[in-house]
């Protein structure tokens, strides 16, 4: 039985817990070992929530330099006698303490990438990691155009999908908006599209996604335009995968285009996801997805205008972005992909897996 070491800092877990949740339960049950590192609590008080063992190592994050060896030395003893295979990072904290146990345990290391200026600026330097893995096949393309590094492979989050509600012409309009404070200007010129919008929707409600550290600037705004009456916030929309999916359109507020399964959920789930156009997304995410080549006001409100107006728009884009996550999503391709990605560093192999769901677009 093989064996995985993930690292995993609080950062990334408030991102996308229930992905990476997904993940190292489908490795398990296809009789891989997975040892977890996550982030110790603030507090002594606070209790450290596992993910999928029943006992995690824990581990401040990030380390602090004048303690760091004494941490790694402990946290190398605590791995136990069955070292693993390899040791997969998700997190910018979390990648330099996979890299000095990847260091100390000599193992291979895979290290997650999931921003857009992961591109140009990986986690850890290429020579350091064994392998680059990111959900987006554009981010990965781009990588590999670069030669960021021989092996970057495309995991997808894993997503089971079920029947979805393509004709929702029958329910209360809804948008939610994620990335919201990521983009404070596509933020406001959103609200502002919307405010326009309303009149001819009276019903029509509106979720936005805000955590604390611009959330007064975007809400005073939204009240400003006298949207407050129809909106309701929420801190984290990775929380609420299923709800938002259930709307009728996902505006992503993020021009930067950084991964995330709450988009992918959204598709599966029959909701139109309408953003602007970056070069990161690929001809796939373009045939089922609506793009702004122009995000200025007036795109906006055009653009959300049609979809609200367009019922069989709307449901040929839901059905084809509804098949397109069943099978780029679908949870055994992903753990197969991160089986073989485990199993190829593991090997020290030098060259780009096979797999299409790994390296294909």
């Amino acid at each position: 039985m093989m064996h995985v070491l993930v690292i995993i800092d609080d950062a990334r877990r408030a991102q996308e817990e229930q992905s990476i949740k997904d993940m190292l339960l489908g490795i398990q049950e296809a009789d891989m070992q997975v040892t977890e590192i996550l982030q110790s609590p603030e507090s002594s008080r606070d209790e450290l929530v596992r993910l999928s063992t029943d006992s995690p190592l824990q581990t401040p994050m990030p380390l602090n330099w004048i303690l760091k060896r004494r941490i790694i030395d402990s946290l190398s003893r605590e791995i136990g006698r069955t070292l693993p295979d390899a040791i997969i990072a998700f997190g910018q904290f979390a990648t330099p303490i996979a890299h000095e146990l990847a260091i100390s345990l000599e193992l291979p290391l895979v290290v997650e990438c999931w921003e857009t200026d992961h591109i140009r600026r990986p986690p850890l330097r290429p020579q350091m990691a064994s392998a680059f893995a990111t959900a987006s096949s554009g981010l990965a393309a781009a990588m590999r155009e670069r030669n960021e590094h021989h092996l970057v492979a495309t995991t997808p989050y894993p997503i089971e999908v079920v029947n979805a509600d393509f004709d929702k012409t029958d329910q209360p309009p809804s948008i939610a908006i994620i990335d919201a404070e990521s983009d404070i200007g596509n933020t406001r010129r959103i609200l502002e599209s919307l405010a326009e919008i309303v009149p001819a929707h009276p019903d029509l409600h509106l979720f936005i996604e805000l955590g604390t550290s611009k959330s007064n600037v975007v809400w005073r705004h939204a009240e400003s335009l006298g949207l407050l009456e129809r909106t309701s916030s929420f801190s984290n929309a990775s929380m609420l995968r299923p709800l938002l999916g259930d709307c009728t359109l996902m505006l992503v507020a993020n021009s930067t285009c950084c991964t995330r399964s709450v988009i992918d959920e959204a598709m599966a789930r029959g909701c139109v996801v309408l953003r602007p156009d970056h070069p990161m997304l690929t001809s796939s995410d373009r045939a089922h997805q609506c793009l702004l080549t122009e995000s200025d006001k007036g795109g906006w409100i055009r653009a959300i205008e049609n979809l609200l107006s367009d019922s069989d728009r709307r449901t040929r884009l839901a059905e084809m972005a509804h098949d397109h996550v069943r099978q780029q999503n679908d949870p055994n391709r992903v753990i197969s992909t991160w089986k073989q990605l485990i199993h190829e560093v593991s090997a020290n192999s030098s060259y780009p897996l096979a797999n299409a769901g790994t390296t294909g677009t």
